[in-house]
């Protein structure tokens, strides 16, 4: 071990946040800066890694008990994407890329349809290559949510929900050429595909639907 950062706290929510529990870690685009989700303390982190040694540069909180699980970076660097498995929602922040630090809210979005009162659990989160786009996975309305990004402001609005053939969507996965998502059904033991609508970022089903045992991830391989 090079280097180690501990964080100390619990959540209101007695059953997923007794203690710290970083869910996730993943790269900012230009690869300086290691940002965290939180799910235990309800927070987002930024780390700087610099030879071996990890050190937090900054972090901002999110609702108590929203319980924060993946981030996406918008292609530009200058926002940060959060979901929110505990009360179904994206949180989006301003990001300053030179100095890995998080700014004020934007904004949180719901990731169900209006009058929805089912369980709520989101699982992944995703901007499309294009950068016009993003998607996150709901495993309780069994459905991906997919949002319109504002060029200049970041800010999300809804344009649709897709759930044919949609259960337990625990991960997904854009194609690098941005046609095509497929979605890891955990609990349906398939991988179904959409085809991304360029323009509007609508998921339309194709009816291709790969059978597969509790798949939980997918990552595409590079060409080269």
């Amino acid at each position: 071990m090079s280097g180690q950062v501990k964080d100390t706290g619990s959540g209101p929510n007695e059953k997923r946040q007794e203690a710290p529990h970083p869910h996730s870690v993943v790269f900012d685009p230009a690869g300086h800066f290691i940002a965290a989700a939180d799910l235990g303390i309800d927070k987002v982190q930024v780390f700087r890694l610099s030879d071996g040694d990890l050190a937090r540069v900054s972090e901002a909180p999110v609702a108590p008990g929203a319980g924060p699980r993946h981030i996406a970076f918008d292609l530009g660097g200058k926002r940060l994407y959060v979901v929110n498995e505990l009360n179904a929602t994206v949180t989006a922040f301003s990001y300053d890329a030179a100095t890995g630090q998080i700014g004020k809210e934007l904004q949180t979005v719901s990731t169900e349809p209006t009058g929805y009162n089912g369980p709520h659990s989101t699982a992944e989160i995703a901007v499309h290559p294009s950068g016009k786009f993003l998607y996150a996975s709901n495993r309780g309305h069994n459905s991906i949510v997919g949002y319109r990004i504002d060029p200049s402001t970041g800010s999300l609005s809804v344009i649709d929900f897709a759930a044919q053939g949609v259960n337990f969507p625990r991960n997904f996965a854009i194609d690098p050429s941005g046609k095509w998502l497929y979605v890891a059904n955990q609990k349906g033991d398939t991988i179904v595909q959409f085809e991304i609508n360029p323009e509007t970022g609508e998921l339309n089903p194709t009816g291709q639907a790969t059978l597969s045992i509790t798949p939980v991830a997918i990552v595409f391989r590079s060409a080269g």
